[in-house]
């Protein structure tokens, strides 16, 4: 779920994007619509920033998955090839891991834009529309999660944020499920430290998955 508390450090699919005072008021911005939502649940963490996995090719056909992925993701690998691939294009056009967005994005609504919670975050990442909105305000330009390339943008960069404010993929991924300000408030919740362990495992997966590139 989609919960604006972090600095993007991410811009548009031009590279340009906030950065240094910009990029510290969006965050101001972020934790400030965080509280006033009540600190409810945000969008997902990002990778762990030692180590960048090679990005899955989004123009790219599934060719191997590894035994281990499980039966539902690899069925989805094949079957749902076009929004896979919207996914990991979006997300590497905001310079985010395409395997950690998919992963983020898998266990928020198995990929599917018509997802909704009862909370009204919306379609592949779980967006709140008040998270897209205060996103796409200080990127300068509107995102509509409604859009699934615009869920995705707004996704990737909170993701970003987040990460980029506390320090860790795994952090991100808890304040992404569980929302910043009750991150650090109550600390991790049993549900969100298994959110970013699943993700996590996931995200492993996905990057031992072949990909080949599709003829277009």
């Amino acid at each position: 779920m989609s919960d604006p508390r972090r600095r993007p450090t991410l811009g548009r699919a031009d590279g340009s994007g906030p950065s240094g005072p910009a990029g510290a008021v969006l965050a101001a911005c972020i934790v400030v619509l965080g509280a006033a939502l009540l600190a409810g649940p945000g969008i997902a963490p990002g990778p762990a920033p030692a180590a960048t996995l090679p990005a899955a090719d989004p123009d790219a056909v599934v060719v191997g998955v590894p035994e281990t992925i499980g039966d539902e993701l690899a069925e989805a690998l094949e079957g749902r090839a076009e929004e896979r691939a919207l996914i990991a294009e979006a997300a590497a056009a905001r310079g985010a891991d395409p395997h950690l967005v998919l992963a983020v994005a898998w266990h928020e609504s198995r990929w599917q834009q018509d997802a909704r919670s009862s909370r009204g975050a919306v379609g592949v990442m779980q967006v709140l529309p008040a998270t897209a909105e205060v996103i796409g305000e200080h990127l300068d330009e509107p995102l509509d999660p409604a859009r699934p390339a615009d869920n995705v943008a707004v996704g990737a960069v909170y993701l970003a944020t987040l990460e980029d404010e506390l320090g860790s993929a795994r952090q991100a991924l808890l304040a992404y499920n569980q929302g910043p300000v009750r991150l650090r408030d109550e600390g991790p919740l049993p549900a969100s430290e298994r959110f970013a362990d699943e993700v996590l495992a996931t995200r492993e997966a996905l990057s031992d998955v072949e990909w080949e590139p599709a003829d277009r």
